[in-house]
């Protein structure tokens, strides 16, 4: 967690994009999220806290419950708790 500001977020963003890409089916939600994403790069902060919820909501609107990676899981534990 000692990266710069800028090359921490841009990582975790990018990072980001590829989870939603990958468990977000609908547009609609995908794009929404990917907004989110987008306006995050501008104020180069990561919000995971909005972002996880809205996946889990999605997940649970759709149930769609396909398992994250241990690298997912990991990435997403250690931004709650960065930037909690």
């Amino acid at each position: 967690m000692g990266d710069s500001g800028d090359d921490f977020c841009g990582k975790y963003l990018d990072d980001l994009e590829r989870l939603i890409e990958r468990i977000v089916l609908h547009e609609n939600e995908k794009n929404e999220l990917m907004s989110i994403i987008s306006d995050a790069r501008v104020r180069q902060t990561v919000p995971i806290r909005g972002i996880h919820q809205k996946i889990m909501d999605y997940r649970r609107k759709y149930s769609l419950y396909n398992p994250f990676t241990a690298t997912e899981e990991k990435m997403i534990e250690k931004l709650l708790c960065f930037w909690s």
